[in-house]
């Protein structure tokens, strides 16, 4: 619909002919498509303990991938070839960004469950242990305390959590927790896991350092004046839709992801600390936006990512 509309407003502007309108110059990668909230917009993430450095560990694929894209604006032969090639290497680097994305340990999707075949088949499909998780209608007596103790829970009044991997799914673990609970008393039973393949195809992440290399400094020119990581100028008009009309697990990880994104939130706050987020050190942002999170508590969170200077309009 952008590029249309872009393509639309060229052809207005044309006095003479607008069937001589030429395609919109490059705009197949200036236009780019995906959740922006979800995604890597930093070359540096913490990954399993361990900090790991996108563009070092893909700094020649990335440096080939924005020549590429260059060559392409340019060229005028060719164009099929080059398109294939740029989209072969776009899906390659969108392979291990999302590889990596999936291994962030704030990353958590819950799975309802009712039944032990539930549990073993997220088991078989997690690339690691999961968590079962159970809230209870009524406080947890003396008598299922003890139960779920010798099980390896870890209870608490009404709530109650055990981690599981394969070796206990293969020891029957999954059928001894459901002869151990009372059905009726349980007011949820879900699973907490580490992201799979289907959730990023779903998610669809939108990770900047590939989308927009000459954004950072360790990817870009190397003569860039004021090398640094982050856009000079971030224009935003972001969405008014509360939080919970967002989807699971887009809604849960939205708020894992961005400290502003608490409570009953309007969505445009945390979209609002993505775009600084995205800034140079020396970068303009503008945004248009309702001021009703001025006004209420989840407001509060604006206030802790980093605003020094802001001027606002209304």
């Amino acid at each position: 619909m952008c590029k249309l509309r872009l393509w639309l407003s060229m052809v207005a502007d044309i006095e003479d002919e607008p069937q001589e309108v030429e395609p919109l110059p490059n705009i197949d990668f200036n236009i780019r498509l995906g959740d922006s909230l979800i995604g890597f917009e930093s070359t540096e993430v913490a990954v399993d303990g361990q900090k790991l450095l996108i563009a070092e560990r893909l700094k020649e694929d990335l440096e080939e991938y924005r020549d590429n894209v260059e060559a392409y604006k340019s060229a005028e032969e060719d164009i099929s070839q080059l398109r294939g090639e740029l989209d072969d290497l776009h899906d390659k680097l969108q392979t291990q960004l999302n590889e990596w994305f999936a291994d962030l340990p704030d990353i958590k999707v819950e799975d309802e469950i009712s039944k032990p075949e539930e549990i073993r088949e997220i088991i078989s499909s997690s690339n690691g242990d999961v968590k079962l998780k159970l809230k209870f209608v009524d406080p947890i007596d003396d008598d299922l305390d003890q139960e779920l103790n010798d099980l390896g829970f870890r209870t608490w009044k009404k709530a109650a959590n055990l981690k599981l991997g394969n070796r206990d799914a293969m020891a029957g673990k999954p059928e001894e927790i459901f002869e151990v609970i009372p059905a009726d008393q349980l007011a949820r039973s879900f699973v907490e896991r580490g992201l799979l393949e289907e959730d990023i195809d779903q998610l669809d992440p939108f990770h900047w350092v590939m989308e927009f290399p000459d954004a950072y400094d360790a990817i870009g020119d190397d003569d860039r004046d004021d090398a640094s990581n982050g856009f000079d100028i971030v224009l935003e008009n972001p969405p008014y839709v509360r939080i919970e009309s967002v989807d699971e697990p887009q809604r849960d990880i939205y708020k894992e992801l961005h400290e502003t994104a608490t409570g009953r939130c309007d969505l445009y706050v945390p979209f609002i600390e993505r775009s600084f987020e995205l800034l140079s050190e020396k970068g303009r942002n503008s945004i248009i936006t309702s001021n009703l999170f001025m006004r209420t508590e989840y407001g509060e969170s604006v206030d802790h990512i980093g605003l020094e200077e802001v001027s606002a309009w209304t």
